[in-house]
């Protein structure tokens, strides 16, 4: 069965069974760039991990620099990129299946890095965002930890100086969209460096006990082998972190702010994933869970395509391209956020 995405202001359909993306009126198959899962184990929550013989298994599609022929001269224009991304169901072992990460590089003479804005155009994701105290030595620690729980037409605006990791906590496919500026190059090497995110998203409280961590990173030095918890309790309550007494790892708090609960109406919204530290991290801050945050001079809007909202305003995302100018935005973004 194809799904149509509406919510993207394309003519785009996603096949779930051939695993496709369809493009206009033909429904051209639109050929994508694959992550699979023998590229990720660097990142992954090593505690059950799957075996080689899955190597090839794919996890996400990438689909790049999409757009209209008679918008095509517009994006290069302005220097804009429009992606679209579909992260497969399930997990990884204990976590639910999600990007390799990325932090973004900085704007040349900015001293600030590119921001990036994501749009759900099927299917439920959690945007975990990290901002670390020096982006040049993840090593030091992380200042701030988010994780935005977004359904179908709701943005996520990942400000400068964030990396990120995109979760797919739901039963069925997971379809975004991005806008970025087009000489952006995603930078793997700090979360591989430092075996993933600061906070994993596990299918479960139990599964981020000690007892599945006795075994973890037999084949990655320096992973920690016992994994404190911060499960994600239903938003509205916290679950205060503690010290792992073998290794001293801080889980941090698991924090519930805003209207995070049931974005999509679920239960399984309110109560996954769950999340437990990564102890490769010198320091970690506790966890803050919230919801989406409208900006409505970026035409950041609910329901209202960012592809569509970028033909009628391109001046409207000049941020995109021109971080610096734009650090008060930024600052009242992450306020309103929290």
């Amino acid at each position: 069965m194809n799904t149509e995405l509406l919510l993207s202001g394309l003519p785009l359909w996603w096949a779930a069974g051939p695993r496709e993306l369809l493009y206009g009126p033909e429904k051209q198959v639109l050929v994508p760039a694959v992550r699979r899962l023998g590229e990720m184990r660097a990142v992954l929550y090593p505690a059950g991990e799957p075996g080689r013989a899955e190597d090839e298994r794919a996890l996400y599609y990438m689909y790049r620099a999409l757009n209209q022929p008679e918008h095509r001269a517009l994006f290069q224009e302005k220097g804009i990129r429009y992606d679209v991304t579909v992260l497969e169901p399930g997990s990884i072992g204990l976590e639910y299946i999600k990007t390799a990460g990325h932090y973004h590089p900085f704007k040349p003479g900015s001293g600030c890095t590119y921001p990036e804005v994501y749009e759900v155009l099927h299917g439920r994701a959690c945007y975990l965002m990290q901002k670390p105290h020096n982006l040049q030595d993840p090593r030091q620690g992380l200042a701030q930890v988010i994780v935005v729980d977004a359904g179908p037409g709701d943005k996520v605006l990942i400000p400068p100086d964030f990396g990120h990791i995109t979760i797919n906590p739901g039963h069925d496919f997971l379809v975004m969209s991005n806008l970025v500026a087009a000489a952006f190059q995603s930078v793997y090497e700090p979360l591989v460096e430092m075996g993933g995110g600061g906070y994993f998203g596990l299918v479960s409280a139990a599964a981020g006990r000690g007892d599945a961590g006795e075994t973890a990173g037999a084949d990655r030095p320096g992973a920690g082998a016992n994994f404190s918890s911060a499960a994600g309790a239903v938003p509205g309550s916290s679950a205060a972190g503690h010290a792992d007494p073998q290794n001293g790892t801080a889980a941090g708090d698991v924090e519930h702010r805003g209207s995070a609960a049931g974005r999509a109406g679920s239960e399984e919204t309110a109560a996954g994933p769950f999340f437990v530290a990564n102890p490769r991290y010198a320091a970690l801050p506790p966890l803050a869970r919230v919801g989406p945050q409208e900006v409505p001079q970026f035409s950041l809007l609910k329901d209202i395509s960012q592809y569509s909202a970028f033909v009628a305003n391109p001046g409207h995302f000049e941020f995109l391209t021109n971080p610096r100018d734009f650090t008060r935005e930024f600052e009242k973004y992450l306020q309103a956020l929290l």
